[in-house]
């Protein structure tokens, strides 16, 4: 998949989904989340390869789905 930043860089990720484990992976930015049981919340953790070597914790992401009346 390909990404864009706000700065106006683009990149490509591989994204994958195993054992309901959704992962995102590129050169310096990774992603692994997954839905709660009842499908209405997605949760995941952003990294960031902050020196060739070493990932850290970047963004956490928490989704939930609106209920519509």
């Amino acid at each position: 998949m390909q990404h864009y930043e706000n700065t106006g860089k683009s990149g490509f990720m591989t994204a994958s989904l195993n054992d309901e484990l959704w992962t995102f992976t590129g050169d310096t930015l990774r992603f692994n989340g997954k839905f709660s049981l009842d499908y209405n919340i997605f949760l995941g953790l952003w990294e960031q390869h902050i020196d060739g070597k070493t990932w850290a914790d970047f963004m956490k992401v928490t989704l939930v789905k609106i209920k519509h009346r």
